[in-house]
């Protein structure tokens, strides 16, 4: 149970934090305010088949740092990781020296989405590698119920979704959530 100092929270993530978020929402509902998902894995498709297997040296210990920039930069849509200054060093470090102890998330059901009664801005990337962006979109319009649930589409971006258009990204969470707040 939540030990916050509000009754609900407006919810953000991002990527795996997406999954995170959404899943939080599925079990908490009543503490929630909103939820956000910004070009969310395992959320409202799966990961690509190409994905998977471009991101599997990514997770050996010992693979020179020059392959986990390449499988960074084909995440981000072709960005040259040392380019992105210490962010990209630190999602460089992260891929390079992080391991899992839980197994891999589930995607979640149409059922799950559908029990979603809450406003849901779904934020694609039109150019993400980490879902078919117009399954994924097509499968938020058809299952979240909720009226103020948008789905917004950026097509030109990757999944560096936050880095590549920061301010636009920030102008449509706060339109959502200024209309959340109106209702």
């Amino acid at each position: 149970m939540m030990q916050l100092p509000h009754e609900q929270l407006h919810v953000l993530g991002l990527s795996f934090g997406g999954w995170n978020a959404a899943n939080l929402a599925l079990h908490q509902q009543d503490k929630i305010a909103s939820l956000v998902l910004v070009d969310p894995v395992y959320v409202f498709d799966s990961i690509p088949f190409t994905m998977i297997l471009a991101s599997i040296p990514a997770s050996i210990p010992f693979i020179p740092t020059s392959i986990h920039e390449e499988v960074l930069s084909y995440i981000s849509g072709g960005a040259e990781v040392n380019e992105a200054g210490p962010v990209g060093a630190l999602i460089e470090t992260g891929m390079r020296t992080f391991k899992s102890k839980t197994p891999m998330p589930g995607l979640l059901s149409k059922d799950d989405l559908q029990s979603l009664q809450i406003p849901v801005l779904g934020i694609l990337a039109g150019k993400s590698t980490m879902h078919h962006p117009d399954e994924a979109m097509a499968t938020g319009r058809e299952n979240l119920s909720h009226s103020l649930s948008p789905m917004v589409l950026f097509e030109d971006a990757s999944h560096a979704i936050n880095g590549e258009y920061p301010e636009e990204l920030a102008k449509v969470i706060a339109e959502f959530l200024d209309e959340v707040d109106e209702h």
